[in-house]
Parts: structure tokens; C-alpha cells; sequence
């Protein structure tokens, strides 16, 4: 069963208006996409639900029914793309299992908005930078699937 989606702004729905696209902000929250035009046509408003400062800029289209799960896969692609070591970069399993629960920790405060976890990534990624590159350069599908054309 499909979930109909609305806007809370408008109070549009995907059942009126079959080609509505939900966009997600930073904070988690959701407007359709002509709502954030016109809020945001002129730089910078307030979130309609937790008056955070934002930017056009902020919103995404919204893949998942809940805003939240969007959020969290926003956050866990950020946080990989910088926490990118492997197993056997690690001398025991033990100590890479706590390099997980470390990323972990860090996208569960990123979610709650601990200005901590924020902290502890800039600093991780401050310290670690040329692994960091290294790691990312590494990565095989990233470089696997650049062959792949679509087909006409």
C-alpha cells in the first residue's frame, strides 16, 4: 500500500496532485517543492516547524515516507564518506568493532543535534585527512560502475 503524502504547509497532497515532490530540509522536516520555492525564493527563512535559519540550499527531495529516515541517510552517507576505514586496516576485530560503534555514537548525536558529535567529526576528519583521501580513492564501486552507460 502506497502512503499518500502531503504537504503540511499547503496541505497538498500526492493523491490531488500526482507529480508532487516532498522536499526534506536539514533539520528533518518536509515541504513540497513549490512551498519551498516561494519560502525560499529569497535566501534565507525560517523552518516552518522548528524556526531554524535556512537556505534552499538545505532541502532534498524527500526518498523515504518519513522525513527522519531521510535525515538519518543524509547523515550516515556524510559521516562514511570521512569514518571510511576498512577491517583489515584494524590490528583486531575488537578495535574495529569499536570504530563502528564510535560511527555510530557520532550519527546518533548527529541526529539528536549534539553540537558534540558535529565536534567529534571535524576533529576526526581534521586528524585523519590523508587517510581519509586514501580511503576514498580506494573505493572500488565508485570507480566500478563509470563504464555504465544508459541505454537509449
Amino acid at each position: 500500500m502506497v502512503r499518500e503524502r502531503t504537504c503540511p504547509r499547503c496541505k497538498t497532497t500526492s493523491y490531488r496532485n500526482p507529480s508532487m515532490k516532498l522536499m526534506v530540509n536539514n533539520c528533518g522536516h518536509s515541504l513540497c517543492e513549490s512551498c519551498v520555492n516561494l519560502q525560499y525564493a529569497r535566501g534565507q527563512a525560517p523552518c516552518y516547524d522548528c524556526g531554524v535559519n535556512l537556505k534552499r540550499s538545505s532541502f532534498r527531495v524527500q526518498l523515504f515516507d518519513d522525513p527522519m529516515i531521510d535525515r538519518e541517510v543524509h547523515l550516515r552517507k556524510k559521516v562514511l564518506k570521512v569514518y571510511n576505514r576498512r577491517a583489515e586496516e584494524f590490528s583486531s576485530e575488537f578495535d574495529y568493532n569499536n570504530y563502528l560503534e564510535e560511527i555510530e555514537d557520532i550519527i546518533i548525536g548527529l541526529m539528536e543535534n549534539k553540537p558534540c558529535a558535529l565536534d567529534a567529526l571535524e576533529k576526526y576528519k581534521r586528524d585523519n585527512q590523508s587517510d581519509i583521501k586514501r580511503n576514498s580513492a580506494k573505493r572500488p564501486w565508485a570507480r566500478s560502475f563509470t563504464h555504465l552507460r544508459c541505454f537509449k
